[in-house]
């Protein structure tokens, strides 16, 4: 231990393959969101609650060092995490500016050596109007821990009102999870063979292909598309007994599905609930994770299917750790990334809703060929599909943001719609 920080330790192996392939990836490992917020925002209370935070979780103070025994996290005693406040309302086109500003810091990689690894900032486009932008490097922050956060900076706003921070759970630190990680992980280390190869008995019916298809072509685009209100297929998974999350994972089957007109779809998939309580009702995938290889037949009604993923999502088998993206057929295999934003950002007096619409420069990562978002809101739900150029034409995404729009839109009307036939 220093005056400043201390070593917590050796990182997870998922931290070291994206400290690996920083060098390479660039900024395609950073995150970002933006949140629009409209109305009166307390900016020194907003302000005393990212610094709350940042003294909370060791991931606000967390940087990571290579040295000879490999990568390694330093975790700073003293919290740096602070909200940055720019006021653009004085620029003759303050959006602009501000997607400006966006996209020229989003290009540059963070410094892992410094902490922290994430940005927060809220930029005044007019009295009345803002933008809170979350600029995280994924190495320290994920789909899951994102929303975890939005919640929490909800709570602790709402409780500076009274006077007081919220009474929270003791947070769970990044060296809680590397423990239980390599704990679970090493009765598949000590297999003989490579372990993280996958086998016959495994499961993974399909072919696989042992590289990773997209590569070297760090080309991105984005597809946005719309599921319309999920309040009601919500309320249809509560009376079906299934994961709010098997709704998205049946739909991009079956997008799949007419994409490819093939009735068996298969990829790899880290599947909801992580073998943690925490990570229930979030997907989410690396490339790494579980064979999810359905077939759907002409007519499978929707509810089977839907009962197909909710298995799939809650099964509580140990982990794989398959390392070979796949889908069927052979020639289309992709690696997806799929994450579901429950928690929205909703203030005191302020109207926040997300802007998955700021598209800024993409970047793919060496192991992303494909990433699906949702981000549910009310009466809404936007869908962000980011692709590899090499790999998709912009006509194909379009097509299956609207096919898992139609699937969604079937599974509302009638909970045993079955699936189209191939031959139509």
């Amino acid at each position: 231990m220093t005056a400043d920080w201390i070593t917590d330790g050796p990182v997870a192996f998922n931290e070291a393959d994206l400290l690996r392939s920083g060098a390479k990836d660039g900024f395609a490992h950073s995150i970002l969101s933006v949140h629009e917020l409209v109305g009166e925002v307390d900016v020194p209370r907003l302000s005393e609650v990212y610094r709350w935070i940042g003294q909370r979780h060791e991931s606000f103070r967390t940087a990571f060092v290579h040295e000879a025994r490999g990568w390694r996290r330093r975790v700073h005693l003293v919290p740096r995490l602070a909200l940055e406040h720019i006021d653009l309302s004085g620029e003759p086109d303050a959006e602009a500016s501000a997607r400006a500003l966006l996209s020229e810091r989003f290009v540059r990689p963070f410094d892992r050596a410094v902490a922290p690894l994430v940005r927060p900032t809220l930029l005044t486009l007019a009295p009345g109007r803002f933008w809170l932008v979350h600029h995280g490097d994924h190495v320290v922050m994920d789909g899951l821990s994102f929303a975890w956060g939005l919640g929490e900076i909800l709570s602790a706003y709402q409780s500076l009102a009274d006077g007081a921070l919220p009474e929270l759970p003791k947070a769970r630190q990044p060296w809680q999870h590397v423990a239980a990680l390599h704990e679970t992980l090493a009765p598949l280390q000590g297999v003989e063979g490579p372990w993280s190869a996958p086998r016959p008995e495994d499961g993974f019916r399909l072919r696989a292909d042992p590289t990773r298809p997209g590569g070297e072509d760090p080309q991105g685009a984005r597809q946005l598309g719309d599921l319309g209100d999920l309040a009601p297929l919500d309320a249809l998974c509560a009376q079906l007994g299934v994961s709010r999350s098997a709704p998205i994972l049946a739909a991009l089957a079956l997008g799949l599905r007419a994409l490819t007109r093939r009735p068996d779809v298969g990829f790899t998939l880290i599947r909801s609930g992580r073998r943690d309580p925490e990570s229930r009702g979030v997907i989410g995938c690396l490339a790494w994770g579980d064979a999810w290889d359905v077939v759907i037949p002409d007519g499978m009604p929707a509810a089977a299917l839907l009962a197909e993923a909710h298995r799939f999502i809650t099964d509580t088998a140990p982990w794989r750790m398959l390392r070979i993206p796949t889908v069927s057929p052979p020639t289309g295999r992709l690696v997806l990334n799929i994450n579901r934003f429950d928690a929205s950002l909703s203030l005191p007096g302020v109207l926040a809703f997300p802007r998955p619409d700021i598209v800024l420069p993409i970047k793919m990562w060496t192991t992303h060929d494909l990433l699906v978002q949702v981000f549910p809101m009310p009466g809404m739900t936007p869908l962000a599909l980011r692709y590899r150029a090499s790999m998709f034409e912009s006509e194909t995404m379009a097509r299956l943001a609207q096919e898992m729009t139609e699937c969604i839109a079937r599974m509302l009307n009638d909970p045993n719609a079955p699936a189209p036939s191939l031959d139509s």
